[in-house]
């Protein structure tokens, strides 16, 4: 691979448009003794063939590889045995087979044809193994089918121009759209989750499991019904079931329960009309005025059924009911084992807990920490004032934000009526009418939105008034623009040219003449220049500043804050914000990196690195996407995550979601209260428990785990050693099968020993325990001796340990010689710049060094003979050893 790059770094040595390739094997490509290896492109300037027995037929054609055929004009092969035949097909990857016009096949065996393959009609687009799309459809995964629809993961199918399937073994037919591993909707249905299932006409079903028409999980079998949560039953036509395992068997009826299984519907407002539902409150007051005067006794309509601690409310005015319930705040509710700190705050669920001033947390773990917070659902987090957050699992971190889901996990609203007022929310419907209207008279594809395609996959739009212009480009929200092919517009109101991996420059920009026009780099110098005029800088005024970024000004709003990069803001008292999009809002807060965060109510939080994000108040989250959302809590490393209310996570992708918990090492999780796990994949979800060494667990409730792979599983239980692993509760097991236990110097230990002895006995189990018998002196000397024994035989094994540790260091050195030769040839990869003209090919090298290693790579670009720019990439780099990486691709512009 390396004689073929260096071959195409010598162009001046290949004939015609043929590469030269190293044939002899002597490690150089040259004219006199190598040759193109059987490559033929028939003597013509205006294609490409580069490897054994590629064929290069059509004008503009490109095939690159072994035994590729690019057969037709503008075609391109890439891979072993690709081949595309009809104009402007594509095919990339091993046994590729492109043969319709404008087909695109990508991935092993995948095919676009006419006949019994995978993409077939023109512009169909197949990737992926067994990739099938029919009817100009769109098939991306192993397997996927598309015919007409869009079919997106391994194994997915759509059988309608009008569906939409979005995740591993998901199907939709006509007017239907299935979301999610597994999920299936049939017409005019609407299936979002894991194996959610919508099988009746126009039904709904959400949530992983859900399903419309199957049995134990989530069904909606009647027309237009709907069933939201898992195990929820929906049969009567235009009834809703809300929740898990809810029923709802009539006709135009909403449960949110079943006979077995009920719910309470809270934050319910007083009815007005004969129809309207009333609440608890409501219903109270009419029933004392019915029933004045007659004496029911105390608390008529309350029963309460614990067998936990009692609860306790400190506040002034405070209400605590509920076993472990505990309303510390004034005038706050704590409801079933909740707790409360906030005035007038509410928690109603186990461990529910609303920690600021009128905050309400409602569900299992439910957690609203911010003034004014709302928390609805089992696991909702609220850390931003007056922000709401809707649904399981939800997180609200923004201010006067409603967040019905989390950036991983994203619900629909629906039902959403249309809009009448300038601040009402608007439906889909609406929106679409209006840009309908707006954009009348062009033609769109007969979508009521604008995208524009070019080869790839279509625009899309999912913000309200939000406009997508190009292959591939999104704007999410609302009010946003796209421009240009994979441009991503993430953030409401903004125009987005690119993505954060892939920016445009904005060239030909007039200079802005009013306040909140954009300005261009040479106005702005000018600006700068101007403004620092005078200053001494060492070489005269501004000698020595220039600024280059296309980006919006840093915003430092709070008093005596600081803001330093592209779009930052440090909008807290005393906060600071350094890094592109960094966002410092609680007072004396510090946001450094690309898009850190630090929330509004995180007074005194660090946000140290990209992505990073701290939520609780005095939180630290340190490392690439490390989160702290807890109050006071700590989490440093990779993607590490601190939830729990002080806890601490340290290292790569370590959790720490129990109340004062820890967990420290790479994947270390620690759920349990007061939990501390330490060691890699370690795991604490016992309270008050303790696992330390590499996949250590202790489960049970003060237990502890100590050693690789140890485990505690039960209450007060400890386990110590490599796989030792308890059996019952207040046990200690020293050891895994095979172990066996060393007494450092037993004649020391027998020395010690004074009064009457006892024998040591031993069940089947390895329980140790005292005989009722005294121990006679030849019992206590035979137990010497099998001491020493023990002893001796484990001098052996530590000495085999030892000599098994050497060799794991000798496998570690090995292990980081081939890392850092995978780093240096990652590093030397090569770039080369988009070709001047079509038809031009270009190319680069590098040489890299990384702690002793030396990678070298070679890469080229060939631009396509096509009105839209469009060129494919290829190249390969080496860094020693076995560690060879070779890359290939596509670029264009539009």
């Amino acid at each position: 691979m390396l004689a073929l790059a260096m071959g195409l770094m010598a162009p001046q040595s290949a004939w015609a448009d043929e590469c030269l390739i190293d044939t002899n094997n002597d490690g150089s490509a040259t004219a006199n003794s190598d040759d193109t290896a059987g490559a033929w492109s028939a003597n013509q300037p205006d294609r490409l063939a580069c490897g054994l027995y590629a064929q290069s037929g059509g004008s503009g054609a490109v095939a690159i590889g072994i035994s590729v055929n690019a057969a037709s004009p503008f075609s391109v092969a890439l891979g072993y045995l690709a081949s595309a035949y009809q104009q402007d097909g594509i095919a990339i990857g091993n046994s590729a087979d492109s043969t319709a016009k404008q087909g695109i096949a990508i991935g092993a065996s995948s095919q676009v044809d006419n006949s019994g393959a995978l993409a077939t009609g023109t512009g169909g687009v197949a990737i992926g193994t067994g990739a099938y799309a029919d009817n100009a459809g769109v098939a991306m995964g192993r397997n996927a089918s598309g015919n007409g629809g869009v079919a997106v993961g391994n194994a997915s199918s759509v059988t309608s121009t009008t569906g939409l399937a979005l995740g591993a073994s998901s199907s939709a037919t006509s007017n239907s759209t299935a979301a999610g591993y597994g999920a299936v909707a049939t017409s005019r249905a609407v299936a979002v989750g894991t194996d959610a299932r919508a099988s009746a006409s126009g039904s709904v079903a959400m949530g992983s499991y859900a399903a419309n028409g199957a049995t134990q999980v989530a069904e909606a079998s009647a027309t237009n019904a709907t069933a939201i949560g898992a195990s929820a039953l929906a049969t009567g036509n235009g009834s809703v079931a809300l929740g898990a395992n809810s029923e709802a068997d009539e006709a135009d009826i909403v449960s949110v329960g079943s006979d077995s299984q009920q719910r309470r519907i809270v934050q319910v407002a007083d009815g007005t009309g004969d129809h309207d539902a009333v609440n608890l409150g409501q219903m109270n007051s009419a029933i004392s005025t019915a029933v004045a005067g007659i004496d029911t006794g105390a608390q008529p309509f309350l029963v309460v059924n614990s067998a936990l601690s009692d609860s306790v409310a400190t506040g002034s005015e405070a209400i605590a009911i509920g076993g472990n319930a505990e309303a510390a705040g004034d005038g706050s509710v704590a409801i079933g084992s909740a707790g409360t700190e906030g005035v007038d705050a509410i928690a109603m669920g186990t461990d529910a807990f609303a920690g600021n001033a009128n905050a309400v947390a409602i569900g299992g773990d439910a957690n609203a920490e911010a003034d004014g917070a709302l928390a609805l659902g089992a696991g909702a987090g609220v850390s931003a004032t007056n922000a709401v957050a809707l649904g399981a699992g939800s997180s609200a971190t923004r201010a006067d934000s409603v967040s019905v889901g989390t950036a991983e996990a994203m619900r629909q609203i629906v039902n959403v009526a249309a809009g009448t007022e300038a601040g009402d929310a608007v439906n889909l419907g609406q929106m679409n009418s209006a840009i309908s209207t707006a954009v009348a008279g062009i033609d769109t594809r007969a979508q009521p939105f604008l995208s524009i395609s070019s080869g790839g996959s279509d625009a899309s739009v999912t913000g309200s008034e939000a406009i997508a212009l190009g292959g591939n480009a999104s704007a999410s929200a609302d009010r946003a623009v796209a421009l240009g092919s994979g441009s991503a517009a993430t953030r409401a109101d903004t125009v987005s040219i690119g993505t954060a991996e892939a920016m445009r420059q904005l060239v030909n920009l007039a200079a802005g003449s009013e306040d909140s026009d954009a300005v261009n780099l040479g106005q702005m110098n000018a600006a700068i220049a101007t403004a620092v005029a005078g200053l001494d800088t060492g070489g005269g005024a501004g000698s020595y500043l220039a600024v280059n970024s296309v980006g919006t000004l840093p915003d430092a709003a709070g008093v005596e804050a600081i803001a330093a990069g592209a779009q930052s803001a440090a909008s807290g008292e005393a906060a600071i914000a350094l890094g592109l999009q960094a966002d410092a809002q609680g007072n004396r807060s510090i946001a450094i990196g690309e898009q850190a965060a630090v929330a509004a109510s995180s007074d005194g939080a660090l946000a140290f690195g990209n992505l990073s994000s701290s939520a609780g108040t005095g939180s630290s989250a340190i490392g690439y996407s490390a989160q702290a959302t807890g109050p006071r809590s700590t989490a440093i490393g990779l993607l590490a995550r601190a939830n729990g209310y002080e806890g601490a996570a340290v290292g790569g992708l370590a959790k720490a979601a129990g109340r004062s918990s820890a967990a420290v090492g790479i994947r270390a999780s620690s759920s349990g209260t007061y939990a501390t796990a330490v060691g890699a994949s370690s795991v604490a979800s016992g309270g008050r428990s303790t696992a330390v060494g590499v996949a250590a667990q202790s489960a049970g409730e003060a237990s502890a785990a100590l050693g690789a792979y140890a485990d505690a599983s039960y209450a007060s239980s400890t386990a110590v050693g490599y796989r030792a692993a308890t059996s019952r509760a207040n046990e200690v097991a020293l050891g895994g099968s095979g172990s066996s236990v060393r007494i450092g110097d037993i004649d020391a230990s027998t020395q010690a020993q004074s009064g009457q002895l006892y024998a040591v006995t031993v069940d089947d189990s390895g329980t140790l325990g005292r005989g009722s018998a005294l121990a006679t002196s030849q019992q206590v000397a035979s137990l010497g001796a099998s001491m020493q024994a023990i002893a001796a035989v484990g001098d052996e094994q530590f000495a085999m340990l030892e000599g098994q540790v050497d060799e794991l260091f000798d496998l570690a050195a090995i292990d980081r010689r081939d890392m850092r030769q995978a780093i240096a040839a990652s590093t030397a990869m090569a770039d080369p710049h988009f070709p001047s003209t079509p038809g031009r090919t270009s190319y680069a090298s590098n040489v890299a060094y990384f702690r002793g290693q030396v990678g070298v790579s070679a890469g080229f670009m060939h631009r396509i003979a096509s009105d839209t720019p469009f060129a494919i990439t290829a190249g390969a780099t080496y860094g020693g050893g076995k560690n060879t990486a070779v890359k290939a691709g596509v670029a264009g512009e539009f």
